[in-house]
């Protein structure tokens, strides 16, 4: 290794080329490196979505969902399934368990298992649909077209406007929302056909058989063939009312458009899009998983830009839900508090040394991140608010090993040695120690790849950027920083560079201080104990934990239901009250907001639809930007729709900016008995409603629906040749329709639907008097064998694991409750093993993810800590020295519990993160400690004990101090947004500054106390067992 020192000591030229080219490429490999919100990881769930168009919550789940979960169920590799079947709709989610080794092939065998499930009602429009989701392909900008003009010619200009966009560069898939398609409606009216004695069968088959293209063959003539083709396509889309019907032979004819209203419109409206209140037709616009985020919005807005210049003057383009302001946001909070932090790190280094050396030391910072953004795609990754987030804790810590390195030069230099000789000399003194603190960094970070769950996908790249840099880090302070600092001294006198006297004397009275107190060092180390205990528990009482508090928001949805029943128009109404709410607030509270009619979009709930329900998307201001923040808004909103009446529930989800973990309590009752089930859900519900701090609270089993069954008279039913299944076809096309053809006109294939004409079928007495033919063609009036029974309707049935179950949520104020605390309370009240047998209680969301965060975490502090340990082991080659280090990290907590306390914040996920780092750090300031004390021991084993260890302990204050000063002078702008605010990346290094503001003084003093405790020990060991052999439990 000294070789190797110094051979690069000596190669100054060989050192300037290396940061400039390292720079250099850094620079450009971020002008090309790919930019995104998240990181791309797969979510493991796949959705299974089908339709069945006027089919009941029931007969979806008997006809659809529990076949596919039948199949589903026989897989392997799939944790748990869940599913819901509502009117018209089956949705199921496939969530694949995490530990699986080839995710893939479990996917294609979910997507095999579907598609062997062939009994499926033959009234379903297409095969079920399969959907992958993963975190990389979500929508990164919603584009709206919205104007007050025709419906086609808006239609005409969004078709134009998508097929635009779907050629720019990055863009992967759109879609379309609120676009309805070309449809001829045949409504025939039930009267007419009575009159003409036609049945609604007959109608179907005369269009099916008119319209017909067929090639009947080839007509060979010599060498030529000719194709002979039966053409008898409708020529115009309206060609259809000159179908015949029936004809007589006295040449009297009935054509449709006797019997029937046809119209060449668009389908009915099923979801309606607003976009900042106004009605648009939206285009969700997604990247290619490879694409930049910024470069693809940028070239979205680009274009339509040139686009609006060609738009009508009442027709414009609005944009909502652009990812990319959160990534340009994140990306200039890094930089500014990264340039700020770089420049309080010269001026700190500038207190102990001079300037240029101060600024070669803070020169690692721009060479490690640059070094550790040139590396990253190598490993599959890219830059995204979690790497950055990652990188203001690298902010912190690189420096560290260069100013151990630079101390221990420039103190050789101080006493007479060449700038060439202590560069090389001291170097070589510490480059142990520094390697070691790397890699105890590294060990505090590594268990992190091994966090299992979403939130282990989430965080993969922090552990990864941190090895990254840490690498890049420590090859520039031990090959590149001595060159730098030793051509520098050379230009540097010994005069100009005399430390500061104050600095001296305040060594000075830490020494002096520090020897009187290791004589009463028993009792130091007690009241340290005393400290941690009383802090701790103050912390446990009263610090909260919240994996993303809602100060981290940058959006919330509105959920409104309206009474079950409530027709499209009437929400749409409804709706626009709230929109309005929306609209009146202060200019620059929100930043834009969508809405669905039609259904509710709710993320990690499956989406529902109905016309009855909305659902509303606010987006608010970067976070420096906001005006209130989203607890504010929306209690604001809360207390204002509190007052429309005619809806049936308005219920807010404040979205916290993290990987999606639910609503803040999910509680699923699992359990076959449908009485005991409901039982135990009314029985929590009453529970959580008499809890303080919870709110909107709500449950997916009760409906307040309407319907009329069709009751059949079997024998009547037989006697007149008829069966139940022509009852419910001809009811199916009465009401829902029936696609009987299809003809393509230009670029688009065209449906020819018949039903009956709405307005007419809402009379029962008119259904009862439609035809119905049977097998001997004989006409039945349908009321000869049916009655109408109005009654209650049946609710959406939810499904875990192939068992119907209950899902209750609830959102909580966190000034009064966590959801973990809310959850507890609920499982420590209820006794479910004891008094409601064969139910289950499964908890989810928020609260689930807390649970399962906080024991990774605890368990990635774990084997962090022992990986430390045995790391240790090797650089002391002693058991029990190790400790000595180590104990610096519980104590380094107390710092943390402090600062969260102080500034009254709870602490979340990344603040925990903060804390892995803040362990790596504290561990290297007392190892570097412990490791000068050995030597000196080893170099003067017989002087005062006392003595050597307060001048040992004064020899390390300085490169304590710089470090601690570095690190927290690194992270400040970051914790008080001196250069941008980000609440996702703010507690991270709060943990990590305040831990080492607090730890350091305990280092200072608990290290030493320590050491010569376990000297005592030792000695008072080795004395007992002087003649014993064993392994040696000192240093040796």
């Amino acid at each position: 290794m000294r070789t190797i020192i110094e051979y690069f000591s000596r190669n100054h030229t060989f050192a300037y080329l290396t940061t400039f080219m390292f720079i250099l490429i850094g620079i450009s490999t971020v002008f090309t490196i790919k930019r995104d919100t998240f990181p791309s990881f797969d979510l493991g769930v796949l959705t299974v979505l089908t339709r069945y168009p006027g089919a009941s919550a029931e007969d979806v789940e008997l006809s659809i969902t529990n076949k596919i979960e039948k199949e589903l169920k026989t897989l392997t590799g799939v944790d748990y399934i869940t599913s819901l079947s509502m009117d018209n709709i089956s949705s199921i989610s496939v969530t694949l368990d995490p530990n699986i080794k080839k995710p893939d092939k479990v996917k294609q065998k979910i997507r095999d298992a579907v598609g062997r499930v062939t009994d499926l009602p033959p009234e379903i429009p297409q095969r079920p649909l399969i959907t992958e989701i993963e975190a990389s392909v979500l929508p990164i900008i919603e584009v709206g077209v919205t104007g007050d003009i025709p419906y086609k010619e808006l239609r005409r200009i969004s078709t134009q406007l998508e097929n635009d966009l779907d050629q720019i560069q990055g863009v992967a898939k759109i879609d379309r929302v609120g676009y309805r398609n070309r449809e001829i409606l045949v409504e025939i009216d039930p009267n007419s056909i009575n009159q003409y004695n036609i049945s609604l069968r007959d109608t179907i088959n005369a269009i099916k058989l008119r319209n017909l293209r067929l090639t009947a063959g080839n007509i060979k003539s010599g060498s030529f063939e000719t194709s002979l083709i039966t053409q008898s396509e409708f020529d115009t889309p309206m060609a259809v009312s000159d179908v015949i019907i029936r004809s007589s032979s006295g040449g009297i004819i009935t054509q449709l458009k006797d019997i029937a209203q046809i119209k060449d419109g668009f389908e009915e409206n099923t979801i309606i899009p607003h976009l900042n209140g106004k009605p648009t037709i939206a285009l969700s616009i997604r990247k290619s998983e490879e694409a930049d985020n910024i470069r693809v919005c940028n070239r979205i807005k680009e274009k339509i830009a040139e686009i609006n210049k060609t738009l009508p003057e009442n027709v414009e383009i609005l944009f909502a839900n652009d990812e990319s302001t959160t990534v340009k946001n994140s990306f200039s909070i890094v930089l500014w508090n990264g340039i700020i932090g770089f420049a309080l790190v010269i001026l700190i280094l500038r207190l102990f040394m001079n300037l240029t050396l101060s600024i070669w030391v803070a020169m690692g910072i721009p060479f490690t991140f640059m070094g550790a953004i040139f590396l990253l795609p190598f490993f599959g990754s890219f830059l995204d608010t979690i790497t950055l987030t990652s990188m203001i804790i690298v902010l912190g810590i690189i420096v560290d090993d260069a100013i151990i390195v630079s101390d221990s030069i420039y103190s050789r230099w101080q006493k007479g040695e060449s700038p060439e000789q202590a560069a090389i000399e001291g170097t070589y003194q510490v480059w142990r120690p520094v390697l070691t603190t790397i890699a105890t960094t590294l060990c505090a970070f590594a268990p992190m790849f091994f966090v299992s769950g979403t939130m282990g996908k989430f965080i993969y790249v922090i552990p990864l950027t941190v090895s990254l840099a840490l690498i890049v880090s420590i090859a520039e302070a031990v090959v590149i920083l001595p060159s730098h600092l030793s051509s520098s001294l050379k230009r540097t006198s010994h005069t100009s560079s005399n430390p500061s006297l104050w600095f001296e004397n305040l060594r000075k009275s830490y020494q002096y201080l520090l020897s009187r107190l290791l004589r009463w060092r028993y009792l130091l180390i007690f009241l340290f104990m005393f400290l941690f205990y009383g802090v701790f528990q103050i912390g446990k009482h009263n610090l909260d934990v919240v994996l993303f508090p809602s100060e981290m928001a940058k959006q919330f949805f509105i959920i409104i239901e309206l009474p079950d029943g409530s027709n499209l128009e009437k929400t749409t109404e409804m709706t626009k009250k709230v929109e309005k709410l929306i609209l009146d607030l202060e200019p620059g509270e929100i930043e834009s907001f969508t809405t669905r009619i039609g259904g509710t979009y709710e993320a990690n709930l499956f989406p529902t639809f109905g016309k009855d329900q909305a659902f509303i998307r606010v987006n608010l201001p970067i976070y420096s930007n906001q005006l209130k923040s989203a607890s504010e808004i929306v209690e604001q909103l809360r207390e204002q729709t509190k007052l429309i009446s005619g809806i049936k529930k308005i219920s807010y989800k404040i979205e916290s900016g993290g990987p999606d973990v639910g609503r803040p309590i999910t509680i699923r009752i699992v359990g076959t008995n449908d009485l005991m089930r409901m039982s135990l859900s009314n029985a929590i519900v009453a529970y959580l409603e008499q809890t303080k701090g919870v709110r909107d609270i709500e449950r997916n089993d009760l409906s307040d629906k309407k319907q009329i069954q069709a009751v059949i008279n079997h024998q009547a039913l037989a006697r007149l040749g008829l069966n139940a299944t022509d009852i419910a076809l001809n009811l199916r096309i009465a009401y829902t329709g029936e696609t009987v053809t299809k003809v393509r006109y230009e670029d688009e294939e065209i449906d020819f639907i018949v039903s009956c004409k709405s307005e007419a079928v809402k009379d029962l007495d008119v259904v009862r008097n439609l035809l119905i033919p049977n097998a001997r063609g004989d006409l039945i009036k349908l009321g000869t064998v049916v009655k109408f029974v109005p009654e209650n309707g049946t609710p959406d049935y939810y499904h875990y694991n192939g068992n119907r179950a209950v899902i209750i949520t609830a959102d909580v104020d966190l000034d009064i409750v966590t959801p973990l605390e809310a959850t507890n309370q609920v499982i420590n009240h209820f006794k479910i093993k004891s008094n409601w047998p064969g139910m289950q209680l499964l908890i989810g969301g928020e609260a689930e993810e807390t649970s399962q965060s906080l024991k990774s975490l605890a368990i990635t502090m774990i084997v962090a800590v022992v990986g430390i340990y045995f790391l240790l082991i090797l650089l002391f080659r002693s058991l029990l020295q190790p400790f000595l280090v180590i104990s610096a990290i519980p104590f380094s907590i107390l710092g943390v519990i402090i600062a969260y306390l102080l500034h009254g914040t709870p602490l979340s996920f990344t603040g925990m993160l903060g804390v892995i780092g803040l362990a790596g750090v504290v561990v290297n300031d007392s190892l570097v400690m412990v490791d000068h004390l050995n030597e000196l021991r080893s170099v003067s084993p017989k002087a005062n004990l006392i003595e050597l260890v307060a001048q040992g302990s004064a020899n390390r204050f300085r490169a304590i101090v710089m470090t601690t000063l570095t690190t927290v002078a690194g992270v400040t702008p970051t914790v008080y947004g001196l250069g941008g605010t980000d609440p996702f990346m703010a507690p991270m290094a709060l943990s990590l500054g305040y831990g080492l503001v607090f730890a350091t003084p305990l280092i200072l003093f608990l290290v030493p106390c320590s050491y010569m405790v376990y000297v005592d020990i030792t000695n008072k060991f080795q004395r007992k067992h002087e003649d014993s052999r064993g392994y040696n439990f000192g240093c040796m």
